[in-house]
């Protein structure tokens, strides 16, 4: 009896001193292509922003582990970037409204006209203020563009942020830092071999007296040449 216990304590150790042995990108990585393996979409998707799936049966091996890296989030910048494009559509707009009403009001006045010499001048105003309206349309509308475009970014980055922090976390006026690092590995599939670099990344959030740090997440498989 006392042989069993000792071989299930040893057991036990084993596997303890193998898991603790590991690397915990190995061990996230290991996770992420179980549930590959499995077909299991909800872990991928919380486990990496842009999740792939790779022809079965397939193994990976890690190559290389980068310096974890530490930089700004990018949530203050994306909100800079759109409030600073809301800003100028708002004060184009009044020009474009302002212009379009000086070219009706000129558009009626030549309609008016009797005289020739009225008539000319009239029509070359029209002709100015049509080009200056559709120069400031087009301003307008491209800035509509970049807007829309802006708005999807800063929705893109609050999702990742609260993929690593949580979907309570606030993130307005919040003081937000991040973590990165590259992880190469090779995939050998049935479809061959190739490496890909596996960028992790966490936020931690700033609360004054303490760091709340986000779990790790895949930011981005990226395929190498």
């Amino acid at each position: 009896m006392k042989k069993k216990y000792l071989l299930a304590a040893v057991l036990v150790f084993s596997m303890i001193f193998v898991i603790s042995c590991s690397k915990p990108e190995e061990v996230f990585l290991k996770k992420y292509f179980n549930a590959v393996q499995m077909q299991d979409n909800d872990t991928m998707a919380a486990m990496a922003v842009e999740p792939v799936s790779f022809a079965k049966p397939f193994t990976f091996k890690i190559k290389t582990i980068g310096e974890l890296q530490e930089g700004e989030a990018e949530f203050a910048e994306a909100v800079k970037k759109y409030q600073e494009i809301t800003k100028k559509l708002d004060d184009l707009k009044p020009q474009v409204l302002d212009t379009n009403d000086e070219l009706e009001t000129a558009k009626a006045e030549l309609a008016k006209a009797r005289s020739f010499r009225k008539k000319k001048e009239l029509k070359k105003k029209v002709e100015e203020l049509q080009k200056k309206k559709d120069e400031l349309f087009n301003q307008y509308k491209e800035l509509q563009k970049e807007k829309q475009a802006a708005k999807e970014h800063l929705d893109t980055v609050v999702s990742i942020i609260k993929k690593s922090l949580g979907e309570r976390v606030e993130l307005e006026n919040a003081n937000i830092k991040k973590q990165f690092k590259d992880v190469v590995i090779t995939v050998n599939s049935a479809s061959g071999s190739k490496d890909f670099k596996v960028i992790f990344v966490r936020y931690l959030l700033d609360l004054g007296n303490r760091t709340q740090n986000g779990r790790w997440i895949i930011l981005k498989f990226e395929p190498l040449s």
